[in-house]
């Protein structure tokens, strides 16, 4: 119950935010202020079916998606923010970020940036299970199914192992 009421709270503030205008120029459908910073998005993980379509829109829709240098450039002033620049975080470093987010930002050539708690991440030389998860690449090359991907990303606040997070 107490999330219903949760979530009730949320959108009734999304509605009030959305009438004071507070949110970035193009939700709008206008052109930003010169001074006005493109919109940062924060989010966990995600599943993917959702997530992909999310994806294709913005690849589809040449929204232009910021690494942190391109973002630091726009906030300190070295570089014009464009109308169509975002930036996407990913706080915590959970699973799903590279069984199912970084497939998918590669597919369609976005970017994004993940801030890790390094206190949380399993040590160095840990054995850990996460490092062997199957991601979405696994899927497209028939190695699993979509099912494997989506119930190893239950436990949302699992987190990835060094040895995962590593180019």
């Amino acid at each position: 119950m107490r999330s219903k009421l949760k979530m009730a709270s949320d959108l009734g503030l999304m509605a009030a935010d959305l009438g004071l205008r507070k949110y970035p120029s193009f939700v709008y459908g206008k052109k930003p202020a010169v001074d006005e910073l493109p919109p940062v998005l924060c989010m966990h993980t995600g599943q993917p079916e959702p997530f992909e379509a999310w994806c294709r829109y913005l690849a589809e829709n040449d929204i232009n998606t910021l690494s942190s240098l391109q973002y630091a450039d726009r906030v300190t002033g070295k570089e014009k923010p464009g109308e169509r620049d975002i930036y996407l975080t990913f706080d915590d470093g959970h699973l799903g970020v590279w069984s199912v987010i970084e497939p998918l930002f590669r597919k369609y050539g976005l970017r994004g940036t993940t801030f890790l708690i390094p206190g949380r991440m399993p040590a160095l030389g840990t054995d850990d299970a996460s490092i062997f998860r199957p991601a979405l690449d696994n899927v497209w090359a028939g190695e699993c199914d979509l099912d494997t991907i989506v119930s190893g990303n239950k436990d949302g606040y699992a987190l990835a192992s060094w040895p995962r997070i590593r180019p």
